[in-house]
């Protein structure tokens, strides 16, 4: 190869190094300037910069109501109940019950295990956790995705095991006493308040939702007196609050965000194949596999302000008014995440602001107002005939924000909101079948007292 050759070769390679140089460069700086303007958009929202500013702070053990859970959970797990524990044994047998699907034979044995005294104790450990003031589980904020979050599986246990020992109560005539077990559970549902983890505070809707249902069920057997309804309707207000949803988020973008993408390639390859985070680590794997923006800075940080970005857009969602194309508008969101963001992608999923905010909300304050009627009863002896005579009128339909549908029946009350098509379909509940054509709408979220089965 002649000299004049390789200088032109060495001359053209030359030009190509420069040019990728360049063109690194020039990206480099712009996704440096979209990361700091995602930056800039949340701190100009006020949201939180710093991981400590999500993180709960430490509670003295004295106030703590969490060492108390953990040792009622200690308990009943180290009691064998056949191949399981006691505390899974015991929540099936509890769910099955409140279902209506435990045989006699399983009623008798769930009624025997409920005066253990292994299961008072625990119980009792649990009513008195519910009188502290703060709540604070020990966990390991430093790993990010990877944090354990054990204590979720047994919280949901113990709720159903509380709301079954109310309903055992009250068909055996202690009323009084089932109504402190179930606002131990309704407290008890608030254990997650502060944790700052999506995961967490979906758990703490679902024990919610379980022990309005269990709430609205005992109604039927034996109503709260005035002093009961005053103390839950006190607790109810207590979860018609955006705040925990909202904290959820930024916990999500500051403790599990955050730390994927400023980790090192190799403490995220270790994260990716981490069985303890809750991600769709295998469709990360695959994007790993498939793309190779991660190992690119340019790209990494445009993934990263893209991740930002979506975060921030759900995040103000979430606060603002119900509409019914929200469901779309949210799908549109992620589903417009470029395919070259792969951690955008398998690091978020949508999040329902319906699940999250706006449906908790129509049942917490359709209960207020069934409890509402049923205190009006008592000091009337009959049902109000409308909704200004329970005198809730700041007590609005979240989906719609105009008042409640109330009205007597009867013997009883209908108490409902529009749901999730903003539509009045005159207090018709949503079917069990998922095949009825109303499954989807055409429905209303309602609390008919009396229904037609008590738990």
């Amino acid at each position: 190869m002649n000299r004049k050759r390789i200088t032109s070769i060495l001359k053209w390679t030359g030009i190509v190094i420069v040019s990728l140089a360049v063109i690194y460069a020039v990206l480099l700086i712009w996704s440096t300037i979209k990361l700091s303007q995602a930056y800039a958009a949340l701190a100009k929202d006020g949201r939180p910069m710093r991981a400590e500013d999500v993180i709960p702070p430490k509670v003295p053990d004295t106030e703590n109501a969490a060492l108390l859970y953990q040792i009622a959970i200690l308990r009943l797990k180290a009691e064998r109940a056949g191949e399981q524990n006691l505390l899974e044994h015991e929540g099936k047998l509890s769910s099955d019950l409140l279902s209506g699907s435990l045989d006699p034979n399983e009623q008798e044995e769930l009624a025997r295990l409920l005066q253990t005294t292994c299961i008072e104790q625990a119980l009792a450990a649990v009513e008195e956790g519910v009188q502290r003031s703060q709540c604070r589980f020990d966990l390991d904020y430093d790993k990010g995705p990877g944090t354990r979050l054990v204590h979720l599986a047994w919280i949901g246990n113990t709720t159903r095991i509380l709301c079954a020992k109310a309903q055992m109560e009250a068909s055996q005539g202690n009323g009084a006493k089932a109504w402190k077990t179930l606002e131990t559970a309704l407290r008890f549902a608030d254990a997650l308040r502060s944790e700052p983890f999506p995961v967490s505070q979906n758990v703490r809707i679902a024990q919610t939702r379980k022990t309005i249902a269990s709430m609205q069920s005992l109604c039927q057997i034996s109503p709260p007196d005035p002093q009961q309804m005053a103390r839950l309707d006190n607790v109810l207000k207590g979860f018609d609050d955006d705040g925990p949803y909202i904290a959820a988020m930024d916990g999500e973008r500051l403790l599990c965000g955050d730390w994927v993408f400023r980790a090192s390639p190799m403490s995220r390859f270790n994260w990716a194949f981490s069985s303890d985070h809750c991600v769709d680590w295998f469709g990360l794997v695959r994007s790993l596999a498939r793309t190779s923006p991660v190992l690119f800075k340019p790209t990494l940080q445009y993934d990263h302000a893209v991740y930002l970005e979506v975060l921030h857009q759900s995040t103000q969602m979430l606060v603002t008014p119900y509409s019914p194309q929200d469901t779309d508008v949210e799908r549109q969101l992620f589903a417009a995440i470029p395919w070259y963001c792969p951690l955008t992608r398998n690091l978020l999923s949508p999040i329902s602001k319906s699940y999250w905010i706006v449906g908790p909300k129509a049942e917490i304050r359709i209960t207020r107002a069934g409890l509402a009627a049923l205190r009006y009863r008592q000091a009337h002896g009959v049902f109000p005939e409308n909704f200004d005579a329970l005198g809730l009128q700041d007590l609005v339909d979240p989906f719609n924000g105009k008042p409640l549908f109330y009205r007597s029946e009867g013997e009883g009350f209908l108490v409902y909101s529009v749901g999730l098509d903003q539509k009045d379909d005159g207090g018709t509940p949503r079917p069990n079948d998922k095949e009825d054509p109303r499954y989807k709408e055409g429905w209303d979220i309602v609390w008919r007292y009396p229904g037609p089965k008590a738990l």
